[in-house]
């Protein structure tokens, strides 16, 4: 139990300055398709807010320009240069019971898709394996609400 906070404080080290090998085709800049062809990266814009966030769970990173992503109030300024979340918790594997943390910080900790058993990864080609972007007004919203999300997306505030 004494060594919790030295573990705590190695996991978070290890998470900011390790690296996630990037290996494959990558997204950032420019390329804003998967295989499948569909988007890896979206905009999230709720009431007054806009970042970006990406299917592999990049966040606050503008793929389009390589500037901060998240704009506060939409519109204006950007206020965050890629941010992440971390999660952790203790494992219990049928061994001692170990703290384990995954997630990202700076660097990507994950990777599109899901897991669909034990250290086997979705298929990146399957076309489940995008980012969805949810509007459920998209029908009845007003014309310049859509145009703004649409200018926004293609980096034309």
């Amino acid at each position: 139990m004494r060594n919790i906070p030295f573990i705590i404080i190695f996991a978070y080290i290890s998470l900011l300055f390790g690296g996630n090998e990037e290996t494959g085709e990558k997204h950032y800049p420019g390329n804003s398709l998967n295989s499948s062809g569909y988007p890896v990266y979206t905009l999230l814009n709720i009431n007054n807010f806009s970042a970006w966030i990406s299917d592999d769970g990049m966040s606050g990173y503008n793929p389009v320009n390589n500037t901060a992503g998240v704009i506060y109030p939409r519109g204006t300024a950007n206020i965050i240069f890629q941010d992440g979340f971390i999660w952790g918790g203790f494992a219990r594997d049928g061994k001692e019971p170990s703290l384990r943390v995954g997630g990202q910080t700076y660097n990507v900790g994950t990777q599109p898709g899901r897991i669909l058993s034990v250290g086997v990864p979705q298929d990146l080609s399957d076309p489940r394996v995008r980012i969805y972007r949810i509007r459920r007004d998209w029908q009845t919203a007003p014309d310049n609400d859509l145009r703004r999300d649409a200018a926004e997306l293609s980096n034309g505030r």
